[in-house]
């Protein structure tokens, strides 16, 4: 490796220089504040006449099997980049005729030192050659062709950030070029013997610029040669990026999620991968994980954008996506690819999804945490296929499997639901889930749609307190003497909630001003309202009949499924070490750690393979932990101690929640997520007297 200062123009010149991006390195992603900052820095340049501007390191290499002045950019292609796009503006401005310059053949000495090689044999002449997507983009704008830019690109965007900013005139053109020629940087050449990936990585190592998915790109792609890198981005990593829209992070959090049965935090997605590519006991090929996942970028695809499969289906993944619930897209995409599989009907996709829609908002209206979710639909597929029976129906076996959670898991039954549908501050929600409300309950299922969300959102429709939030002597009166009662009670709940793009004329007008006026509740089309124009007043009698025309719809749109499925095996209830569940007296089947199941028989087993596990990542913390007795690990054998590795013991004759306790404290000490460890309790057990194990 060697290294000089150099001024970023002579760095670029060269008859026959061509910079090439591999196909490893994120797409441009520069910002418009990146970009107005750059050309900020470029006019003070100008105006102050400064010898230089420090414009950071370019950090390069000679490009395997390309030609002699081919080079490959392994850091910096961002500045690259956009100083590129700026020099391409001027020179189109100049052709054009919008910008002129002293130098009258400036634009053509640009073109012909920076960004073109008209000699190159190849029919691609441009000397910057970013990759794949960007590249498309990139093109058009060098060559011109202003009628097929592609403004999707964010090549573009920035393009036309410096095209429109430098017909300002802050400085002229000749000034501007002169101070991107004031650019200087670090040239940082490798050597044969240098290794780009260690390299890369080690530039990289902070993670301050680099997304999960740009490091996952970078550790499939750098160390395979330069014809593998273009075969393997063509046809495996361009189509899962295009996919997903480039939401490459999440779709690999959801892809491992099905395949280790638990969720990684997404700023540890890219280490997960390469430990679940790399894993010992069984390690995997590159090419074969990337195939798959190209079948399930296509299902990620298809979930999230809604619009391949029918109107009804595609109707609730949106309004599984307006409640954000993106968690469940893990359990989503291997259903969806199931059910393809299975070339499954149209209802039965509707009998999922619907029973799924009812869980989760029944769930939402109840106060039910959302943490309890990921754990549930991470898994809840493979416990499908465990209970499913070749007969059985796999709609009515996760039905089952949902009607059977307890705790902060479970589904709530009509009774629960209806009492906080009704009784609930839903004017409190997030506007998210009050547009999901909001909208479902004025749409139904009908065909005639409201535009609901997009009126919410655009703040043509609001939500309008038909009592107000604040009463006035008028209102006092008609509520009457109970009215502050009234008023706590009621307020906030839906029965006293509806929507109207006229909010702030209605203010706290008495009920039958609300009613008669001018683009009143008479004069409104909305369904929602269909019962308040008919109220010749608003009180308590009322409240209670909207109440209860609104709950038999609730009823009717998030219904509670019904299963007649029986399994033969029963399932273990699984409750994660982070639940606030009290295991006393409870018997305890299997564990899974970090996404790996083990069976056991007793809690003294379970305590006992865990911190095992836990040695194997790292003894050194379970050996500061000796010394302290609250731990019940010690240094020399005794009665009851277990022996865990040289020099370190464990004593397990004490009850189940004092090893939880434990357990929760090795946890904290390795900051590891107490979510990592679940407990496989069996179903329908009688809770006996306390298990000394």
């Amino acid at each position: 490796m060697k290294g000089q200062d150099k001024f970023l123009t002579e760095f670029i010149d060269g008859s026959r220089n061509r910079f090439i991006i591999p196909v490893y390195q994120r797409n441009y992603d520069w910002k418009k504040d990146n970009c107005i900052q750059l050309y900020n820095d470029l006019i003070k340049t100008a105006k102050y006449n400064k010898p230089s501007h420090f414009f950071g390191s370019i950090v390069y290499a000679s490009a395997n099997n390309g030609n002699r002045n081919d080079y490959l950019i392994i850091d910096g292609q961002q500045r690259l980049t956009t100083v590129t796009l700026i020099l391409a503006a001027i020179v189109n401005l100049m052709k054009e005729g919008i910008m002129e310059a002293k130098n009258e053949n400036l634009n053509k000495y640009i073109e012909e030192t920076f960004l073109i090689d008209k000699f190159n044999p190849l029919e691609r002449k441009m000397r910057l050659k970013p990759i794949k997507n960007d590249c498309d983009a990139f093109d058009k704008i060098v060559l011109g062709k202003k009628d097929s830019y592609d403004h999707k690109s964010n090549v573009t965007s920035n393009y036309i950030y410096f095209y429109e900013r430098i017909q300002l005139n802050e400085i002229t053109v000749d000034e501007l070029c002169e101070a991107i020629e004031k650019l200087k940087i670090i040239d940082i050449f490798l050597e044969k013997d240098d290794e780009p990936q260690s390299i890369f990585e080690s530039l990289n190592s902070t993670g301050l610029d680099l997304e999960e998915g740009d490091k996952i790109r970078n550790y499939v792609l750098m160390g395979l040669s330069s014809i593998e890198q273009e075969e393997y981005y063509e046809n495996y990593w361009n189509p899962i990026e295009l996919q997903t829209s480039y939401k490459v992070s999440s779709f690999v959090r959801d892809y491992l999620a099905i395949k280790q049965g638990r969720v990684a935090v997404i700023d540890n997605v890219h280490p997960t991968f390469k430990e679940f590519i790399e894993n010992p006991k069984s390690p995997l090929v590159i090419k074969d994980v990337l195939e798959e996942m190209v079948g399930y970028a296509t299902v990620f695809h298809d979930i999230t954008q809604a619009t391949k499969y029918s109107p009804a289906i595609c109707a609730i993944l949106k309004r599984l996506a307006q409640m954000d619930m993106s968690i469940i897209n893990a359990y989503l995409m291997a259903f969806f690819k199931y059910a393809a599989d299975n070339q499954e009907t149209e209802e039965f996709y509707k009998k999922v999804l619907l029973s799924i829609e009812s869980f989760i908002f029944r769930r939402l209206v109840c106060s039910y945490g959302t943490n309890a979710l990921s754990k549930i639909f991470t898994t809840l597929h493979k416990d499908i296929l465990k209970l499913k029976g070749e007969n059985d129906n796999y709609a009515d076996v996760m039905i089952y499997i949902l009607l059977n959670k307890k705790g902060s898991s479970q589904f709530p039954d009509d009774n629960e639901f209806r009492q906080s549908f009704q009784t609930r501050n839903i004017y409190s929600m997030s506007s998210k889930n009050k547009m999901y409300l909001f909208d479902r309950l004025e749409n139904g299922d009908s065909k005639e749609r409201v535009e609901v969300i997009k009126s919410m959102n655009d703040g043509t429709f609001s939500v309008e307190h038909i009592m107000p939030q604040t009463l006035t002597d008028q209102w006092k009166k008609e509520l009457g003497d109970n009215h502050e009662n009234i008023y706590d009670e009621w307020l906030n709940t839906i029965a006293n909630l509806t929507l109207t793009g006229y909010n702030s004329k209605y203010k706290n007008r008495p009920f039958t001003e609300k009613r008669d006026i001018k683009d009143g509740f008479r004069d409104s089309n909305l369904r929602l309202n269909s019962y308040v124009l008919t109220c010749t007043k608003w009180g308590e009698d009322e409240l209670k009949q909207r109440r209860s025309l609104l709950w038999s719809q609730a009823e009717r749109l998030w219904k509670y499924p019904t299963t007649t499925f029986e399994p033969k095996v029963l399932l273990p209830d699984m409750h994660s070490l982070d639940e606030d569940h009290s295991f006393k007296g409870m018997k305890i089947t299997s564990f899974n750690f970090m996404g790996t199941q083990y069976k056991v028989f007793t809690w003294s087993e379970m305590i006992t393979e865990v911190v095992k596990l836990i040695y194997e990542i790292d003894p050194a913390p379970l050996y500061q932990l000796v010394s302290d007795s609250s731990y019940d690990l010690m240094s020399t054998p005794e009665t009851y101690n277990v022996k865990i590795a040289d020099d370190l013991y464990l004593y397990t004759a004490n009850d189940t929640m004092t090893k939880i306790r434990i357990l929760k404290k090795i946890f904290a000490k390795y900051e590891l997520e107490e979510s990592e460890l679940e407990f496989g309790i069996p179903v329908q057990q009688e809770t006996t007297a306390e298990v000394e194990d």
